[in-house]
């Protein structure tokens, strides 16, 4: 039954009235079903953020949205607002090789992680390539990718060297130690029948 008969006291006599039931709306002697989702002006107590709201015959539901699970706000047997669900901390996520996940309200992103950057094509993380970058290593040295990082190599002429591991801007690189190919074993002497001596640069049999 979509209405209830009321009396309505007039002087002294009463009146019947029909009325609509809640969730219903007429004269009283028609009555349809009210959307509460859709009214001009919305009649449901549902959070628009998390959640759906559903219309049912007399009443209407919250649902959740994807990103989000059912919370403990309710009104009566309402769940009027939904929580998000942290699909990274759950393992939800769909994130690939080389990505971190990072938990947004109601979804999700896959960041490429340090070391490695977004293919404009693909969209999947692949090794950046620091090397491409303008003066990212000091004068006369030459930049190298590696996996996640790079390296500075000093270009030296033959028969010298920096002494320096890493380089950076912070070094001042200089081709001053001397390589001793004597000692080092990469001389061409014929030691049968001579003796390699080192010079600064080079050496001499």
């Amino acid at each position: 039954v979509e209405a209830t008969c009321e009396l309505v006291q007039l002087d002294e006599f009463q009146l019947a009235h029909c009325v609509c039931r809640t969730g219903y709306t007429g004269n009283g002697r028609e009555c349809v079903d009210l959307d509460e989702c859709r009214s001009r002006s919305p009649r449901h107590q549902c959070d628009l953020d998390s959640t759906e709201c559903v219309n049912m015959i007399s009443s209407y539901a919250c649902s959740c949205k994807t990103g989000f699970s059912e919370s403990n706000r309710r009104i009566g047997n309402l769940t009027v607002s939904c929580s998000d669900v942290d699909e990274c901390l759950t393992e939800r996520h769909t994130c690939k090789k080389h990505q971190l996940c990072r938990n947004t309200r109601g979804s999700y992103e896959c960041d490429c992680k340090p070391g490695y950057e977004k293919d404009a094509v693909t969209g999947k993380c692949k090794d950046s390539d620091p090397c491409a970058q303008e003066d990212i290593c000091p004068p006369q040295t030459k930049c190298y990718n590696t996996a996640r990082s790079y390296k500075c190599k000093l270009i030296c002429p033959k028969g010298w060297e920096t002494g320096l591991s890493v380089l950076s801007w912070a070094s001042t690189p200089e081709c001053k130690q001397d390589i001793d190919e004597c000692s080092t074993g990469s001389h061409e002497c014929n030691t049968a029948y001579s003796e390699c001596q080192n010079l600064p640069g080079h050496y001499i049999c």
